[in-house]
């Protein structure tokens, strides 16, 4: 059904006065809502209501239960269509009344009114005890978002201080992670120990090389030994079995060596003997 927007009607003004207005030449109004400029028409008191009857102007939304296809005009002594007047408002465009109602000293311009409020089973007091309600919830409401905003801005800014710790706990675990690299590297021989340096290697970078996993089970197998698990430990273990072979040689040597010492002694003993012979006989012969 037709509802109709004024924007501009004098607080002074009823809605008998609204009704019998539309009813010599449009049609059958069923309630006309006013409302204050200010956000909140609807909810006021009737201290407010004073304040704003005394401002002199407000809207008018009137809601029509019939609407006339033709009316009178005692002016021009005939019937006269609405029809042009209902397809400006269906085509969303103002219309202004030719002449001034006999209820205001202004004109008034009509709307079509493009979001029209149901009627309610509730009376007029119960929507404003309702909106004022609501709006105290709202108000309530808002200071809550205002604590919420300021918790979200801590936690945000909390959660930057972690982000921020947490990469530099992320660098610290990269650099033990490269310390433990060259660790590791420096531990196991990589001729010898390659498989078991690479499953190291992967176990400290959380690699599941299934390659590695099997030429550890080869390594493992097979008689090389985890140990020394040193470079260096490998160099002295060479060392050592050099010496060791030097060792051996030398024992073989000293048999040899002992009997050919002997026997230079005895040599020595028996060319002492005979020059102790020698002597003897020159002194008998004297």
């Amino acid at each position: 059904m037709l509802s109709l927007y004024i924007p501009n009607i004098s607080t002074k003004i009823s809605e008998e006065q609204v009704k019998a207005e539309f009813d010599l030449w449009l049609g059958k109004v069923s309630r006309v809502d006013f409302a204050s400029y200010d956000q909140n028409e609807g909810f006021l008191t009737q201290a407010q209501q004073l304040i704003h009857n005394n401002s002199g102007t407000c809207q008018a939304f009137v809601h029509f239960e019939t609407v006339y296809d033709k009316y009178y005009c005692p002016q021009r002594n005939e019937q006269v269509s609405n029809s042009e007047f209902l397809n400006l408002m269906n085509n969303k465009k103002s219309y202004t009344m030719p002449y001034k109602p006999y209820c205001d000293e202004t004109t008034w311009y009509l709307d079509k009114n493009r979001s029209p409020i149901q009627a309610t089973h509730m009376n007029i007091h119960q929507i404003a005890k309702s909106g004022n309600y609501l709006e105290s919830r709202i108000r309530k409401l808002q200071r809550e978002n205002v604590t919420h905003m300021v918790t979200i801005s801590t936690m945000k800014t909390t959660i930057n201080e972690v982000t921020s710790e947490l990469g530099l706990v992320k660098n610290q675990l990269q650099n033990i992670t490269d310390v433990l690299y060259e660790i590791v590297g420096g531990i196991y021989n990589q001729t010898t120990q390659l498989p078991l340096l690479r499953y190291h290697v992967s176990r400290l970078y959380e690699n599941e090389d299934h390659d590695v996993l099997d030429a550890l089970d080869v390594f493992r197998e097979s008689k090389c030994n985890v140990w020394p698990t040193t470079r260096q430990g490998d160099e002295l273990e060479e060392r050592v079995k050099a010496l060791e072979q030097k060792v051996a040689h030398c024992d073989d040597s000293v048999p040899s060596l002992i009997s050919a010492q002997e026997q230079e002694q005895e040599q020595e003993q028996e060319q002492e003997q005979e020059q102790e012979d020698s002597d003897s006989e020159s002194y008998s012969d004297i």
